[in-house]
């Protein structure tokens, strides 16, 4: 086996950095090498059986490759061996922020006073996404779909918002979706427009950027990644403007994130907030397992998504991992896998329910049985 790097400045301009990994093995035929980069592919059923592996290693690094604006390829001769490659940018790419301050200098009081427009269309999302940005001082409008997004821009001078923070997956107008309809207006064509989504792969983050976004929050929200990205699109002062979310475990209800609202937030309105919760907790019991035993897996795929967000925003992290399996099982169009995790849920939701109820006294009176 042979790695090879070296960096490249082409006439036109700009630094490149180019690697390859050339091995001696069965080589891959013509037809097939594209193939190889696809997820949960291999240019052969055989390769995978006798090698193992499923494909899905190229796959990252070729949307890895790409968020930085480069490319992945390989070269073979078919019993001669093959030749991986790549091509990155070793430069900023035109366009993003560049980082020029430390993630613990972050101030987010530099953001008070701008008005940002928050659309999602799930209701516990909106309370806990527009505490933060309020708490930090910012200005709060919302929607709930992309459509209705749109209209209020419309209706609205020009500089009225200083940003739009987008879900990307939403019924009718998706994010993106609704994000190219904003580019297309002249007059909201240096609007930053930020995605906040569970959706956080490199492959979400790439189409983010195709479609005109400034940055991407991973939901549920990071607090720290929320302020470098805000502070990046609408001050200048960025480590990432599309940074990756932050991974971790934790068990079954992280009290934290519930209690610190109930602290920010009066007495009827955070009884408010249990009661959506416990309503849509009672909604994944039932529809979760239904949908999977039905096949309705577009709507299964949806609603984990949701899941992702709601849940991981008032703790339930074992309900988010559990979503996110889901997801990951869909996309692999592992649709045992899928079925078998969605009969789980309705137990992870009972014991999330019992551990709320511990530590913040139950629901509000009138939300039990959802």
């Amino acid at each position: 086996m042979r790695v090879l790097l070296r960096l490249e400045r082409p006439a036109s301009g700009g630094v490149w950095l180019y690697g390859e990994v050339a091995e001696q093995g069965m080589g891959i035929a013509p037809e097939d090498c594209d193939r190889v980069f696809s997820p949960f592919e291999q240019a052969d059923a055989s390769i995978s059986r006798r090698f193992g592996g499923t494909g899905l290693g190229l796959a990252i690094t070729r949307s890895l490759a790409e968020l930085m604006d480069g490319e992945v390829g390989v070269s073979s001769v078919p019993g001669s061996g093959s030749t991986f490659w790549f091509r990155i940018r070793g430069e900023p790419a035109t366009g993003l922020v560049t980082p020029s301050v430390r993630a613990e200098s972050l101030n987010p009081g530099q953001l008070s006073g701008l008005r940002v427009l928050l659309v999602d269309d799930t209701d516990v999302n909106l309370m806990v996404a527009t505490e933060l940005l309020q708490e930090a001082g910012l200005r709060v409008e919302t929607a709930t779909s992309g459509e209705a997004a749109l209209e209020l821009l419309q209706g609205r001078a020009d500089g009225h918002y200083d940003a739009v923070l987008l879900d990307l997956m939403m019924p009718g107008l998706d994010g993106l979706a609704t994000c190219r309809r904003i580019r297309a207006q002249e007059r909201c064509g240096a609007l930053p427009v930020i995605a906040v989504s569970a959706n956080a792969s490199p492959r979400d983050i790439l189409e983010c950027r195709k479609a005109g976004m400034n940055g991407h929050v991973a939901k549920p929200i990071d607090e720290r990644q929320l302020w470098q990205v805000l502070l990046g699109c609408l001050v200048g002062d960025n480590p990432e403007p599309f940074a990756m979310p932050v991974a971790g475990t934790a068990p079954v209800l992280d009290p934290e994130p519930l209690s610190r609202l109930r602290q920010r937030l009066p007495r009827a309105r955070f009884d408010r907030l249990l009661s959506m919760l416990v309503t849509d907790c009672h909604g994944w019991r039932e529809a979760v397992p239904r949908m999977a035993e039905d096949g309705r897996w577009e709507e299964l795929r949806r609603l984990a998504h949701d899941m992702t967000g709601t849940a991981g925003h008032v703790g339930m992290k074992r309900l988010v991992a559990h979503a996110a399996a889901v997801n990951r099982a869909l996309h692999g169009g592992d649709e045992a896998q899928a079925r078998q995790l969605a009969g789980q849920v309705a137990a992870l939701v009972e014991e999330a329910l019992a551990l709320l109820e511990e530590e913040f006294g139950g629901p509000p009176p009138g939300t039990e049985g959802g």
